[in-house]
């Protein structure tokens, strides 16, 4: 039976022209391909119908099973209907925002609607539409949805005073919620995108008669890392976030013409997080073949890629690495409240921690509740 960390790497082939991959497809004894579990973990990613495109693609669709089929290929035309409407959404919401003379650019998934990345539009799975507005004309933003039949959702129970963006705005018969972002990054990121460049560098585009903005391609692959690693916590837990590395690769295999690698080399050691960039890297070529022109690996970087594939391969690795994470991962022990900005601190703190760590994972009762789960637990799905 194929492991968890095999299906990851099929999904990968799947999904990028590996031309190698209808050869490979066709060398499984058909029996052996657990199709129940290559869906599974592509349903987790958000990848469905990118699986299925690229199935397509290489020309094995009609060799799967009947059932499977009939899925993927249900999925794909519900997305690729889906990803319609939510074009036509966002313009009309563009549209009213220029109206009031409110400056945006698209960003995260809605900038995919139209830029044409993806091998196929229907590839990319989303649930809201984000759009950026300078700060001091956010509120005007909100007023001007609103008044054009949005509602807020700032009564939901969540707390958005201080956030990066407006509570989300939905609309009757609408597909998805509209947020209204302010910033790019967390506060503690925004070293690695300063505002003042994601104005300047925003690229424009013209579609059905209506000019938009959507975030450069090196600012599209800088925020797909720092969600992935570093929003999300991907690199400490050490995660493979499938879904962010296919979308670098779109990215990469239409743009690296206009991809400025130096100015997001750049962008990298000033907001200090070249192991986290480096370790996203080696997975992305490990993965998908890809990588930032004049790159080379590092023996960090190839350290992180082992501990993810040994995490992915065997549960009980996974269970044990997040359990070092949460005890010693630098950002995790900010979270509990132990001092953690410098060498001697984080050392301290780790010491601390130690105890906690060897009762709830080597231990008695802690131990049992750890080894009890056979299975990790899946990392959680990315937001669409």
């Amino acid at each position: 039976m194929p492991s968890r960390l095999d299906i990851l790497y099929f999904i990968a082939e799947a999904l990028r022209g590996d031309t190698r991959f209808p050869d490979r497809f066709h060398g499984h004894a058909r029996s052996r391909i657990d199709w129940e579990q290559i869906v599974h973990a592509a349903n987790i990613h958000l990848l469905t119908p990118a699986l299925w495109t690229g199935l397509q693609r290489h020309g094995v669709s009609k060799c799967l099973p009947e059932d499977v089929r009939d899925y993927l290929a249900e999925l794909h035309e519900l997305s690729t209907a889906r990803n319609q409407a939510l074009r036509h959404q966002t313009l009309h919401a563009l549209g009213l925002l220029e109206d009031a003379g409110i400056p945006t650019v698209l960003m995260k998934g809605a900038a995919y609607l139209f830029t044409g990345e993806f091998p196929d539009p229907a590839d990319r799975i989303m649930s809201d539409i984000d759009v950026l507005v300078p700060g001091w004309r956010a509120g005007a933003a909100l007023e001007t949805l609103m008044a054009g039949g949005y509602l807020s959702t700032a009564d939901s129970g969540t707390e958005y005073d201080g956030h990066r963006h407006l509570p989300p705005l939905v609309r009757n018969g609408d597909y998805a919620a509209i947020e209204i972002h302010t910033a790019l990054l967390p506060a503690h990121l925004e070293m690695l995108l300063p505002e003042e460049e994601t104005w300047q560098q925003a690229e424009s585009l013209e579609t059905a008669g209506q000019r938009i903005r959507v975030l450069s391609p090196h600012a599209r692959i800088l925020v797909n890392f720092a969600h992935a690693q570093l929003v999300d916590r991907g690199h400490g837990k050490g995660f493979i976030p499938l879904r962010s590395l296919f979308e670098t690769w779109c990215v990469i295999r239409r743009q690296r013409e206009n991809l400025d690698w130096d100015w997001l080399q750049e962008r990298i050691r000033e907001g200090g997080q070249k192991d986290a960039y480096d370790a996203y890297l080696q997975l992305l070529g490990d993965l998908f073949g890809e990588t930032a022109d004049g790159w080379q690996p590092t023996r960090q970087s190839r350290l992180h890629a082992l501990r993810c594939r040994t995490q992915w391969r065997w549960p009980v690795a996974a269970r044990l690495g997040r359990s070092i994470y949460r005890h010693f991962g630098r950002e995790s022990m900010r979270r509990q409240g132990l001092p953690a900005d410098t060498v001697a601190a984080t050392w301290i703190s780790r010491a601390r921690n130690l105890p906690r760590f060897l009762h709830s994972t080597l231990t008695g009762s802690g131990r049992q509740k750890w080894m009890a789960k056979t299975q990790p637990a899946e990392p959680p799905a990315e937001k669409p």
